[in-house]
């Protein structure tokens, strides 16, 4: 998670009145979820609601108007996210006593550990993590997005990590949701 107060010191350029439109449209969209979420699902939240048609240059529009909103203020910075990069860096702590808390805020005890059956949840949307993943969090159920057609190497792992669970898909009709 990035710093919330976090502003935009550079050029800002004032959009055009349907780049505004689109703008509102999509704050309006964001303050919908607790969470972060990506371009990818803003933008078919706006194509759902009619605002802009499923075509691609439409996408590279909702990403530039995000930046333009983030840019003049109108939408903070963690409001999106970016799933697909990170960065990377080790785990340092400066003492022992503060790799215990650190510790202490991820333990929680497996509450499955009785239970004869346990579930996991696959979704073939990777854009739907943002409202799935922290359910499944809470109730400690596994989690898979696959990304439409899951390779071969993911494939291994959930079969060998999730073997007897029973698992709940969610996924549509196009090609890779029809095969899983």
């Amino acid at each position: 998670m990035i710093d919330t107060d976090l502003r935009w010191t550079g050029e800002t350029v004032k959009p055009y009145a349907k780049t505004r439109a689109l703008i509102d449209h999509a704050v309006e969209v964001v303050n919908r979820y607790d969470s972060a979420i990506t371009v990818r699902q803003l933008f078919y939240q706006l194509v759902s609601a009619n605002v802009i048609e499923n075509i691609e240059p439409n996408y590279d529009k909702v990403g530039k108007a995000v930046a333009t909103a983030r840019k003049l203020g109108l939408m903070a910075f963690d409001d999106i996210e970016d799933r697909g990069r990170q960065i990377e860096a080790s785990l340092n702590f400066a003492s022992a006593g503060d790799a215990v808390s650190w510790v202490k805020r991820f333990f929680d005890q497996d509450r499955w550990i009785n239970q004869e059956n346990r579930v996991a949840v696959i979704c073939e949307k990777a854009a739907l993590s943002g409202v799935i993943a922290p359910i499944c969090q809470r109730w400690q159920v596994p989690y898979v997005a696959s990304k439409g057609y899951a390779s071969l190497s993911l494939a291994a792992e959930v079969a060998s990590r999730l073997w007897g669970y029973t698992i709940f898909y969610f996924g549509d009709h196009d090609p890779s949701g029809v095969h899983a």
